[in-house]
C-alpha cells in the first residue's frame, strides 16, 4: 500500500509542479561528514530543483556536502560552526533568511533545528525537519548544557516546526510517543535512480576466489563495528577454506580503538579500514556482501544503495530495515548482537547462490517501485506545498 500511495503522490505532485507558484526551500545542516544523512540530502535536493523548487542550504562546515550541492546549482552558505556559537549562528541564520526571505526552513540535526527553527518563528516563516535516525547520545546527569540544548530542541519542534518527517514507519512510531502525533509523518529516504540507470547489468555473486565483505558508516557506537570484526573472526574461524576479506569504509573517532581491536583479534591481514569513499557505489557494487550491525538504524542510504545495486545484505532486524527488505525477503535480517546468526548468513550466501540471487532480484525491484529519490522529493514538495 505504501508503494502505491508514494506511486500516486509522486505522479500527481511531479507532473503538476510547473503549473504551481514556484516556492524556495532553505535547508540548515551541518554537513561536517560525507555520511548518510548528507548522502540523503544531497539527493533530496537534486531531486527538488529538478521538480522546479528553488533550493537554497546553509551548511555549517565546508566539505564534500557543499562541493556537490554547489556542484547541481544549489546556493551554498557556509557557516563555520567551529568560529561561531549557537547564538552567533542564529544571528547569522537570521540575516540571511531575512535576505532571502524562502517560503520554507527545513532543517536537520539539533543545533540546525534550533538556529533554523527559531530563525523561522521570528519570520514568521514555515519549516519542517527531517529526523534521520533514533537518539545517538545519551549524556550524563551532570552534562547539564547539553539536556538544556535537547530540551529547547524538544520545545522548537512541538512548538515552533510545523512538521516532523521520520524516514521509517518504526522511526515515526517512536516519534509520536515524544512530539505531537499529528505533526508526526513518514518520508522514506530515496535512492538516486541514476544508480540503477549507471549498473544495469547483473550484479556477480561470489567468484570463489575472494570473498569480499563490507560495512559502510561512521566509526561511531552506534554502528557497531566492533560486532561486525567479531563477525569477521568467528566466520573466519568456521570457514578457513574460504579466502576473505572483511572491508570497513568509513572515518570516525572510533577508529584507533577499532585498529586495534583487530589487531588484538589476529585479523590484521583479514580487515581492511578502507577509510572514506566518495564514490562508494563502485564499492559496494564490488562487494559480495553487505552487512549492517548498527544498534539502530532510520533509513539507512547504504542499505538502499545496496540493494539498488544488487548487492547482498546481511543486517540486523532494527529501525526500518525491516521494512524495506518486506521482513526478509530481500536480505538476510538477523536480530540485534547475535554475532553467529551474522557469520552464517554470510555462509549460507556462498552456499545457497541461487536463493541469494533470487533475493537480489527482488531486492532491486523493491527500491524501484518504493525508494526512490523521485517519490521522496515528490512527498516532500506535496507537504511543502500544504504547509505553505
Amino acid at each position: 500500500m505504501l508503494c502505491l500511495y508514494m506511486y500516486k503522490e509522486c505522479f500527481g505532485i511531479c507532473m503538476n509542479c510547473a503549473s504551481k507558484n514556484k516556492i524556495t526551500v532553505m535547508h540548515v545542516v551541518s554537513g561536517d561528514l560525507w555520511a548518510g544523512a548528507e548522502v540523503q540530502l544531497f539527493t533530496l535536493c537534486k531531486y527538488l530543483v529538478r521538480n522546479g523548487i528553488e533550493v537554497v542550504a546553509v551548511v555549517m562546515n565546508h566539505g564534500e556536502l557543499e562541493r556537490r550541492l554547489t556542484g547541481i546549482g544549489v546556493g551554498v552558505i557556509v557557516l563555520d560552526e567551529g568560529n561561531n556559537n549557537i547564538i552567533q549562528l542564529l544571528i547569522k541564520i537570521m540575516g540571511i533568511v531575512r535576505n532571502i526571505k524562502p517560503d520554507m526552513i527545513h532543517t536537520h540535526r539539533t543545533k540546525e533545528n534550533i538556529v533554523g527553527g527559531l530563525a523561522a518563528w521570528v519570520f514568521g516563516i514555515s519549516s519542517i525537519r527531517t529526523i534521520h535516525g533514533g537518539q545517538e547520545h545519551h549524556y550524563k546527569w551532570y552534562q547539564v548544557h547539553r539536556h538544556f540544548i535537547r530540551i529547547i530542541d524538544t520545545f522548537i519542534a512541538k512548538r515552533v516546526q510545523d512538521k516532523i518527517v521520520a524516514v521509517s514507519d518504526d522511526l515515526g512510531s517512536e516519534l509520536s510517543f515524544i512530539y505531537p502525533k499529528d505533526k508526526v509523518i513518514v518520508i522514506p529516504n530515496g535512492v538516486d535512480n541514476e544508480i540503477a540507470i549507471n549498473n544495469i547489468e547483473s550484479a556477480p555473486i561470489y567468484n570463489d576466489k575472494v570473498f569480499h565483505v563490507g560495512i559502510v558508516g561512521r566509526l561511531v557506537e552506534v554502528k557497531r563495528v566492533d560486532l561486525y570484526i567479531k563477525v569477521a573472526a568467528l566466520f573466519v574461524s568456521k570457514y578457513p577454506e574460504v579466502e576473505v576479506k572483511f572491508h570497513i569504509f568509513g572515518e570516525g573517532p572510533l577508529k584507533e580503538e577499532l585498529i586495534e581491536f583487530t589487531n588484538k583479534n589476529g585479523l590484521s591481514a583479514k580487515v581492511m579500514f578502507e577509510g572514506q569513499k566518495l564514490n562508494i557505489h563502485d564499492y559496494i557494487k564490488s562487494l559480495d556482501v553487505m552487512v549492517m550491525t548498527s544498534d539502530h538504524e532510520g533509513l539507512p542510504m547504504s542499505l538502499l544503495e545496496s540493494m539498488i545495486l544488487q548487492t547482498p545484505v546481511v543486517a540486523h532486524d532494527v529501525g526500518g530495515i525491516s521494512e524495506v527488505c518486506e521482513h526478509g525477503k530481500c536480505c538476510y535480517l538477523i536480530k540485534k548482537g547475535d554475532v553467529e546468526s551474522c557469520a552464517e548468513a554470510l555462509g549460507m550466501i556462498i552456499k545457497n547462490r541461487e536463493k541469494t540471487r533470487r533475493m537480489i532480484d527482488r531486492a532491486k525491484k523493491r527500491i524501484l517501485s518504493c525508494y526512490t529519490a523521485e517519490m521522496s522529493a515528490c512527498r516532500y514538495i506535496d507537504e511543502y506545498q500544504h504547509i505553505i
